[in-house]
């Protein structure tokens, strides 16, 4: 955010998910983008530092926008069917929904849960 100035948001078009810095001091917006070309979800962590999203083809990655490019952290094991990401207030733990999905199994043949605590 030092790095681009201005307030971070993120936008999501044709061509994936992309910061842009809103500075009413200037006309124009800056902006990087994050290379992931389909994101179904996507939220800032409390403190406006980390972005959580959905990709379909990857799960759940995290990145981080202090400065660009963007370092991106993807859960291990996280499900590509995620449809919600939510951080906790103070910002240290991710909470992902995941959809049920029919067949797969884990420990003592228990459906695999759809909430998942990072």
């Amino acid at each position: 955010m030092a790095s681009a100035g201005g307030l971070p948001a993120f936008l999501r078009d044709l061509s994936g998910l992309r910061i842009v810095y809103v500075d009413p001091e200037k006309e124009a917006l800056d902006n990087s983008e994050i290379e992931v070309p389909e994101v179904k979800v996507a939220t800032w962590s409390p403190d406006g530092q980390l972005l959580a999203f959905v990709d379909p083809t990857e799960g759940v990655g995290v990145a981080s926008v202090d400065e660009a490019p963007f370092e991106v952290q993807r859960l291990a094991g996280s499900s590509k069917s995620t449809v919600g990401i939510y951080w906790s207030p103070q910002g240290s733990t991710l909470v992902t929904v995941s959809l049920y999905q029919k067949g797969k199994e884990v420990k003592k043949g228990k459906p695999e849960p759809n909430l998942h605590l990072w």
